[in-house]
Order: structure tokens, then C-alpha cells, then sequence
């Protein structure tokens, strides 16, 4: 059993986390589809559905986790399709990785770098992702009664900013990373062009 205060502020890092991915992706859903076609696991023919469909479960998951963080309210089903959903991402980035595809957008961050909103596939990603997965088991336990007072309250907010705010720092790590390496690759390509 964990403490109701650990379950609010996963619930409701989660809630925001799910929110915000999903607003990120209908924003441009053509890019998102574009994304999910590099992927090159689907086949083209169900990209527009799944590039609908799964906003819509993230944007469901979002109104789920907040409910549960809100009412402490708990039904293993919404852990069990959020770690469902985040395993199928990592298995997807982890499989571009094994093929050698890193260069391709995971589709996944919010940061910006240098006017592009990119974040090329990494294994940061895959750790991410797991550390994610093991939230939602953790989120899986039953919590145990117990009332929430005034200071509760705070450091759920607080908690839950810090959360928030780690989470958008180490995107912005691995975004940095990943431009770093492209730019780093540059004056060997413009090399072996001039070799040819």
C-alpha cells in the first residue's frame, strides 16, 4: 500500500503529462502522422485513425488520472493502459535504435531547438519511458485511508511542479544532446561530400 499523497502526485503528474502530450499532437496532426510514418511500424493505411485515436486515449487518460488525483479515486485500469501506451512508445523508439534509425523525431518532447521541434530518438528516451512505466506500477497499489491535511495539500503542488519541472529539464537534456550530435555530424558529411 502506498501513501495517498505519493498516489495524488503521481496521478496527478500523470494527468498533466497525458494532457499536454495529446494537445501537443492534435496540434499538428499532419506532423504527428508524419512522425509516426518514419516510425515505419504501422502500415501507411491506418495512420490517419491511430494518428486520431491516439491523442483521444491520452486526452482520456488525462481526465482519468486527474479524477484519481482529485478523489483518490483508484481503478487498475487506467495504470495498466497508461503503462500499455508508454510500453508500446519505448518499444518503438528501442526498435528504431536496434535499426539504426536515431535520427528520425520520437514525436514525444515539447522543447524547441534552434526553431525545430524535434527530439531525435535516443536510449534517454527508453529510460525515460521506463522510469514512466514504473511510476504507473507503483500507481497500481492500493493506497492506504488516510486524510490529506492543509500541508498535504502544498507539497502535492509543490511535488508535483518539481516533477513537472524535471521532467521538462531532462527532455530538454536529451533535446540538447541530440542537436549537439547533429551539429557534431555536420562538418563530417560536408568531409566526405568533398571526398566524393
Amino acid at each position: 500500500m502506498i501513501d495517498p499523497l505519493i498516489y495524488r502526485i503521481i496521478a496527478l503528474s500523470f494527468s498533466l503529462l497525458f494532457f499536454f502530450a495529446a494537445l501537443h499532437k492534435l496540434g499538428n496532426r499532419g506532423n504527428f502522422k508524419a512522425i509516426l510514418l518514419a516510425y515505419k511500424i504501422l502500415p501507411a493505411g491506418t495512420l490517419n485513425i491511430v494518428s486520431l485515436l491516439i491523442p483521444v486515449v491520452e486526452l482520456t487518460l488525462g481526465l482519468a488520472w486527474l479524477v484519481f488525483s482529485l478523489f483518490l479515486v483508484q481503478y487498475n485500469l487506467v495504470p495498466l493502459v497508461s503503462m500499455m501506451l508508454l510500453g508500446s512508445y519505448t518499444f518503438s523508439i528501442a526498435l528504431n535504435l536496434i535499426r539504426g534509425r536515431n535520427y528520425i523525431d520520437c514525436g514525444c518532447g515539447f522543447a524547441k531547438n534552434s526553431g525545430n521541434d524535434i527530439q531525435q530518438l535516443s536510449s534517454g528516451l527508453v529510460v525515460r519511458n521506463s522510469i514512466l512505466i514504473l511510476a504507473t506500477l507503483v500507481a497500481a497499489f492500493p493506497s492506504t485511508a488516510r486524510e490529506l491535511g492543509f500541508i498535504d495539500h502544498f507539497a502535492l503542488l509543490m511535488a508535483t511542479l518539481t516533477l513537472v519541472l524535471l521532467y521538462g529539464g531532462f527532455n530538454q537534456l536529451l533535446s540538447n544532446r541530440s542537436a549537439i550530435n547533429t551539429w557534431r555530424n555536420i562538418p563530417e558529411k560536408a568531409a566526405e561530400g568533398s571526398h566524393a
